[in-house]
């Protein structure tokens, strides 16, 4: 999973939110929840990175919390502004069929928690897959 670091911008009414990576990207919650608030922008990202895919705009990389900070304070000239790590989730790309060898208990244990969630092996295994970081 592929993260980014936005500036977050408290306001009166919520907060915004921007991608020094993402030029253009720029997402808004109302209300003081900020934990509420980074899901908005998350899904806001899903959502700009999905309409750039579409539109064949290459998506930059993610830069470092550190090379982010160092970027922000330098234009703001200031060492306190608030940074925060977004998910960032692209669009699914073509389907590969791959042969995997798997230990017989470990693939009947995927089984038993994909039938459980009511999901193929091959989608419990790349949703398992996309938890980590």
């Amino acid at each position: 999973m592929t993260i980014y670091i936005a500036e977050v911008h408290p306001e009166a009414d919520g907060f915004g939110f921007t991608v020094e990576d993402l030029p253009g990207f720029a997402a808004f919650h109302e209300g003081d929840n900020l934990i509420e608030a980074a899901k908005t922008a998350e899904a806001v990202l899903r959502d700009w990175i999905a309409s750039n895919v579409d539109r064949g705009i290459e998506i930059p990389p993610a830069r470092s919390m550190l090379q982010i900070s160092e970027i922000v304070d330098r234009r703001t000239g200031d060492d306190g502004n608030m940074l925060m790590a977004l998910r960032a989730r692209f669009p699914a790309g073509r389907q590969m069929r791959v042969n995997l060898s798997i230990d017989e208990r470990a693939l009947a244990a995927i089984d038993e928690k994909a039938e459980a969630r009511k999901m193929t092996r091959s989608a419990f295994m790349v949703e398992a897959a996309m938890a980590f970081d």
